[in-house]
């Protein structure tokens, strides 16, 4: 049997994965439902009731102060349903109880997939089968890389490294565009400099022929230029400021929780 599965909630992150999904899945097997409205979905629900009464995965993509609501909506025909949740800061348990679905896998993935980049973290409920895991991994799959954790607690690092890490890189390519500006570049050059140069820099690490630290040792000839930098990065202890910075978004994953 085909399953169907619907998408509620449209945003960033649900737009992305339907279309995504529309990659590794007929048009006909995917289903979704936004309280705006959207022209982009072949099959649009009425309601987020009527999705979840047409398909058999729900991905939940809605924000976190809606689950309320929508349980109301929801809670007596989720039962039999495989629920993957995307939801910020809401643990399996919680989803269980409020929507009454025993099948639950909740997920963290982050911006890129948007660019099929994405990581991906996620946990299943007891209940939930091996058949419902090779499914999620399969869904997850068509974003980048994804990962199942043993325990919940490691999807708040999981948040503090990869739902946060994007933002890490972009601040430090800001960090270089500034810099590039102050020696005397105007603001497209340096922004072209920048960004040409952390691209370049994935795009080696990606060939995978390298470890980020031996491409490090790479860079970095005796005496030279890299060197002074990377020996001011170790004066101002630049390594405990990023581990405290990690540490300190991992606890917010925490609190959010």
């Amino acid at each position: 049997m085909k399953q169907k599965i619907g998408i509620i909630g449209l945003g960033n992150m649900g737009g992305a994965f339907y279309q995504g999904l529309g990659k590794i899945f007929p048009a006909e097997q995917l289903w979704g439902y936004d309280k705006n409205g959207s022209d982009k979905v072949k099959n649009f629900a009425d309601s987020a009731r009527d999705l979840v009464e047409q398909v058999d995965v729900v991905i939940l993509a809605i924000k976190p102060q809606s689950l309320g609501d929508s349980a109301a909506e929801l809670k007596d025909v989720c039962q039999s349903k495989l629920v993957i949740s995307m939801l910020a800061g809401v643990p399996v348990g919680k989803l269980q109880k409020t929507l009454g679905a025993k099948r639950v896998v909740r997920c963290m993935p982050n911006l890129p997939i948007k660019v099929g980049q994405g990581v991906t973290g996620w946990i299943a409920s007891a209940e939930t089968t091996d058949d419902d895991k090779k499914l999620a991994r399969k869904i997850f799959s068509a974003f980048g890389y994804e990962t199942e954790v043993a325990e919940e607690k490691m999807l708040d690092a999981i948040t503090a490294l990869s739902g946060s890490g994007p933002a890490y890189y972009f601040y430090l390519c800001s960090v270089l565009t500034a810099q590039a500006q102050e020696m005397g570049f105007n603001e497209e050059e340096a922004r072209a400099i920048a960004e040409n140069t952390f691209q370049g820099a994935a795009k080696l690490l990606e060939g995978g022929n390298l470890s980020s630290e031996e491409w490090v040792q790479a860079v970095a000839s005796k005496g030279g230029t890299t060197e002074a930098a990377l020996d001011s990065f170790a004066q101002d202890k630049l390594d405990e400021v990023i581990r405290r910075a990690l540490e300190k978004a991992g606890k917010r994953s925490e609190e959010l929780s």
